[in-house]
């Protein structure tokens, strides 16, 4: 027999972490599950399966998934031209990009898509096709619903005091008894002190971070073997000295998704924070914490340069940062690399020193010199298009 007309089908399985953790039997959710289904359909109706595009732990509100990216890809070298799915939360639930996908871009390539629960078929003008959008509006709303729900929940263990991170604060580890449990980390714990230690002494940021760096003393990401090769900074060691958990009480809450369908995060006020008092052993006393923190450490407030943020290093790519060189009462901006002082020098990069007004003369004049470039060039294309009366003179002023 010769197909002159045939179907390759896309066979697409989602399964998401929420889908595990539901109460009622998530077998019938299950990769297993979805396959056996969409087998069966593809047999009964003669079809033939190019691929199957699994998505294993992935929420149906974010599109970016890798077996999807990999069916889109074969959509578009022209290897697939029909997409299964046991029901249509399965394809996502977000209901502008599923409406997107539904209405623009399958059609678009001629791609019939199939979701077998919900009887749509769409080379079919049918009734449940027209409920299309309703039922992926409705998948929308669930997922909304849901992250409401978890987000309650979990609020609601952290103000009993129950540890939810991912991983333990530098000095701590979560109880091989009791995972929402900290337990003092022994010799991680030591590097902590050690820390507070040499900011009692009224060393700066810089040179405790010097210090470390010199006797090798390794930094949370080399000590929880997730990197090798890795330096001390500044920022890391300011971390560590206002992290208010090595006081022995719980901050959670300090920062949040920015939505339901984004996994980006954002830092949330500290009014917003949850604190629990007294739910781990402490590794410094809150008298030493005060003592540390009362310290000033803080570069005085200024307003932003004009360039600040916007120059870069060119050797690591990180930003130039701004330093302040006060001499009497003048006081002199100058840039160096953000590795290089975040390292506290001679580990990461080089300085790339220079003054920060030298930099934004430069700028400024390059800026006059584009700028009379292309007020003559625009002035000069004007006349050009002008019809010029006699009795009417036009005088030309460049820049």
């Amino acid at each position: 027999m010769i197909f002159i007309n045939y179907y390759k089908v896309a066979a697409y399985i989602r399964l998401s972490r929420e889908d595990v953790n539901k109460k009622y039997d998530e077998k019938s959710e299950s990769v297993i599950n979805q396959i056996n289904l969409i087998n069966k359909y593809i047999q009964d109706n003669n079809l033939l399966l190019y691929d199957k595009y699994i998505d294993d732990g992935y929420s149906g509100t974010n599109f970016d998934r890798p077996g999807f990216e990999r069916m889109l890809k074969d959509i578009e070298d022209g290897n697939v031209n029909m997409i299964i799915t046991k029901d249509l939360s399965r394809l996502g639930r977000d209901y502008i990009k599923c409406g997107y996908y539904l209405e623009e871009y399958f059609p678009s390539k001629k791609v019939r898509y199939v979701s077998i629960l919900d009887n749509i078929d769409t080379l079919l003008d049918s009734y449940t096709s027209d409920l299309l959008p309703f039922k992926s509006l409705f998948n929308d709303l669930q997922s909304k619903d849901t992250s409401r729900k978890i987000k309650s929940i979990l609020r609601n263990k952290k103000q009993q005091g129950l540890f939810l991170g991912n991983s333990a604060s530098f000095g701590y580890l979560k109880s091989p008894m009791d995972k929402h449990k900290l337990i003092v980390d022994p010799v991680s714990s030591l590097i902590v002190k050690y820390i507070f230690f040499l900011a009692l002494t009224s060393k700066s940021l810089k040179e405790i971070c010097d210090y470390l760096n010199l006797y090798n003393v390794p930094t949370p990401l080399k000590y929880k073997k997730l990197r090798e090769c890795s330096l001390w900074t500044t920022s890391s060691i300011h971390n560590i000295l206002t992290n208010y958990m090595y006081t022995g009480n719980l901050v959670q809450g300090i920062q949040k998704k920015l939505s339901y369908k984004s996994k980006k995060r954002i830092k949330t006020k500290k009014n917003e924070w949850i604190i629990c008092n007294d739910t781990h052993e402490p590794i410094i006393s809150k008298k030493l914490f005060d003592i540390v923190n009362n310290i000033n450490r803080k570069v005085n407030a200024r307003d932003k340069l004009l360039l600040e943020g916007l120059i870069y290093c060119k050797e690591c790519k990180s930003l130039m940062s701004v330093r302040q060189d006060k001499r009497g009462s003048q006081v002199i901006y100058n840039l160096n690399c953000n590795s290089y002082c975040k390292s506290g020098g001679k580990y990461v990069c080089t300085s790339h020193f220079i003054k920060y007004d030298s930099v934004l003369n430069y700028v400024a004049k390059s800026l006059n010199l584009n700028i009379n470039k292309l007020s003559k060039e625009y002035i000069t294309s004007i006349i050009k298009g002008i019809t010029i009366s006699k009795n009417k003179e036009i005088e030309i002023i460049y820049l």
